[in-house]
């Protein structure tokens, strides 16, 4: 998975799937093939992967990342995604407040996207790479979402130069090579974020 070899990750979780008993332990299995699956654009199968792992462990609220990223990058269902943010609230993490953040924008409530933002920032690990990478490009498309395409660029470039050949790092790539950024909704009074 961090090397984007995501068919290869695949074929290794489904190898590995059927020698777990359960739990916590099958949870997280089926969480990392719905990520492999997530990267190469099989949203439908993905879903059904994190909720595999919400069957295997209820309280396994990661998968719930992976629910809301899904929603988020098909489009349309933001409200949805906000839905599946809030079911890991209890725990707020970087995940928690990118991918809120990230939602909040795309659903036009810019006045709450900058404490989100601000509160991803904060709860990031500076010792990981990918975190940094996974929140600046969340961070990136909400402010793409809300038609701040400098600040979105600059995201973009911040997560590829952090994690070049990682998963984030090639999302935030793939966005730079958009040119020019696209507005998912131009928002006449969100155009900017202080």
């Amino acid at each position: 998975m961090r090397e984007g070899r995501y068919h290869e990750a695949e074929r290794a979780q489904r190898g590995t799937i059927p020698t777990l008993k359960g739990g916590l332990e099958l949870a997280h299995a089926y969480e990392i093939l719905g990520d492999a699956l997530l990267e190469q654009g099989r949203y439908p199968e993905a879903m059904r992967c994190y909720e595999a792992a919400l069957d295997a462990h209820p309280r396994f609220r990661r998968s719930y990342r992976g629910v809301a990223e899904a929603l988020l990058r098909q489009g349309g269902h933001a409200d949805q995604a906000l839905e599946a943010i809030e079911r890991i609230a209890e725990n707020p993490s970087d995940d928690y407040w990118s991918l809120r953040a990230w939602a909040l924008a795309e659903l036009g409530r810019s006045p709450e996207v900058t404490p989100a933002i601000g509160n991803a920032l904060r709860a990031t690990s500076r010792k990981s790479c990918a975190d940094l990478a996974a929140t600046w490009r969340r961070v990136g498309m909400a402010m793409q979402a809300l038609g701040n395409a400098a600040e979105a660029e600059e995201f973009f470039r911040r997560a590829a130069e952090i994690d070049p050949g990682g998963r984030w790092g090639t999302l935030a790539k793939e966005a730079l090579r958009r040119d020019p950024i696209p507005i998912t909704r131009r928002r006449a009074a969100a155009a900017t974020l202080p």
